[in-house]
Parts: C-alpha cells; structure tokens; sequence
C-alpha cells in the first residue's frame, strides 16, 4: 500500500498476477496497478486498468477500501458496474 491506499490483490479473482492500489472515496478514486515487476499509475491519458467492481468484491481485503465510499454513491456504481457486464 502506498500513499494511504489500499492494496487489493485481484490474482484470484483474475486468475492472474495483479495486485491494485486505490486510494479512498475521501481523496478521490486513484488507481495504482502493480503487475509482475511493473507498476501503473493510471492518469488521465490511462484512466481505467479494465477492473469491475464485482472483481473487486472478490478480494479478501476489500471491505476497508467499500467502508470509505457513501452507502448511496456504492448501490449505484454497483448497479452500473452489474449494467456494463450484462451489456
């Protein structure tokens, strides 16, 4: 972890290497991915590492991470992010 983020390893979930940080609701969404050797910081001109929320869930340490982000802003991204994969 870096910075105050929280360090997520989606290798599970993915079924490959990957581990994400991400910075709390608070400070605004920032991701940060960490591949093999090579680390990301994803910016404007790299905005979106291709993660859904639902693989996020299937972390074992994301609660910390859900706990920073208001209960209402979560049932909508959840709803969007459940949308995207149905598309």
């Amino acid at each position: 972890m870096h910075s105050g983020c929280f360090e997520l390893d989606l290798s599970a979930p993915l079924g490959y290497g990957l581990r994400i940080d991400i910075s709390p609701w608070s400070n605004g969404i920032h991701w940060r991915y960490t591949q093999e050797q090579s680390a990301v910081e994803l910016t404007a001109d790299n905005p979106n590492p291709g993660i859904t929320l639902a693989s996020i869930l299937n972390t074992a340490n994301h609660q910390a991470w859900l706990e920073s982000i208001p209960q209402a802003v979560l049932n909508q991204a959840l709803v969007l992010s459940n949308a995207l994969v149905m598309a």
